[in-house]
C-alpha cells in the first residue's frame, strides 16, 4: 500500500510471424473487500519482464478501466508483461485485485510491423491471477 510499482497482474504473449504494434490497450480492474476501491489505483504501467516500461503510467477510471494510448510493439516469440501501479492508503489487508483484458475488443489498431497489414485479434477474455493486499509487519524485540 502506497508503494510505487506494485505488481497488479501479468500476462504473456507469443507472437508468430512478425512483430505487431498495438496503438491502444485497455485493462479492467476488480477490487474485493472493504477499504480501497478501483479509483485508488494510480500510476499503472505495462512493464516487460526485463524491467522496461512499454506503456503508461495511467490511472484507473471510475469504471475500473485503465487505457494506454502508447503504441506497444510486441516482438515475435514469447514475452511476459506485468501491470504495475500504486495502491492508495485506503487499501486494507486481504483485499484482492483482479486485472483482465479482452484483446479482441480492448486492443485496437493492431498492425503487422513487416507487412503493414491491419490485424484482427481473436483472443477472448484474459483474467490475470488474483493479487492479495498484504500489510507490512515488523517485529522488534530486545536481544
Amino acid at each position: 500500500v502506497n508503494v510505487p510499482n506494485v505488481t497488479l497482474g501479468g500476462f504473456s504473449t507469443d507472437i508468430k510471424g512478425e512483430p505487431i504494434s498495438v496503438q491502444t490497450t485497455k485493462f479492467w480492474f476488480q477490487v474485493t473487500g472493504s477499504g480501497g476501491s478501483i479509483t485508488d489505483i494510480d500510476n499503472v504501467s505495462i512493464v516487460k519482464s526485463d524491467g522496461k516500461v512499454v506503456a503508461g503510467p495511467q490511472d484507473v477510471d471510475s469504471s475500473g478501466k485503465v487505457t494506454f494510448s502508447d503504441t506497444i510493439t510486441f516482438p515475435v516469440g514469447p514475452a511476459t508483461y506485468y501491470l504495475k501501479g500504486k495502491l492508495g492508503t485506503s487499501f486494507t489487508n486481504n483485499q484482492t485485485i483482479i486485472a483482465s483484458t479482452t484483446p479482441s475488443s480492448d486492443w485496437s489498431s493492431v498492425t503487422g510491423q513487416v507487412t503493414g497489414n491491419n490485424l484482427t485479434l481473436t483472443n477472448g477474455l484474459v483474467t490475470m491471477n488474483t493479487m492479495t493486499v498484504r500489510a507490512a509487519t515488523t517485529t522488534v524485540s530486545i536481544a
